[in-house]
């Protein structure tokens, strides 16, 4: 807040932050230690969860479109392929990567 180092809050109302959450099922079996396991794990550390999360890329990225029909949205991915995914599945989407120039950046 503005107040916190000694200015106005006047203009720095937010509205209240929702936060919704939505899971998708990982149908794809999961292999530890070189073995296929019969029942997908809860991932707990940072290598499972980004094999999870690069297993549902085309689950999570259609969920997030669906979400989005209709509404105006931001998109915040966490791997180039859900960014280039979610651009394919919503034609009004614009895709700003941390790799493009400062300047084409600013076109949007």
């Amino acid at each position: 807040m503005p107040s916190d180092i000694g200015f106005s809050n006047d203009r720095y109302i937010l509205p209240e932050l929702i936060t919704n959450k939505h899971i998708v099922k990982n149908k794809s079996l999961i292999a530890v230690n070189g073995q296929i396991e019969m029942f997908n794990i809860v991932a707990k550390n940072f290598s499972e969860i980004r094999h999870e999360e690069k297993q549902t890329i085309q689950e999570r990225s259609e969920k997030a479109v669906e979400l989005a029909k209709e509404k105006v949205s931001v998109y915040w991915v966490n791997r180039n392929e859900e960014s280039a995914l979610i651009n394919e599945l919503d034609s009004d989407a614009v895709e700003i990567r941390g790799s493009m120039s400062i300047d084409k950046k600013r076109i949007f």
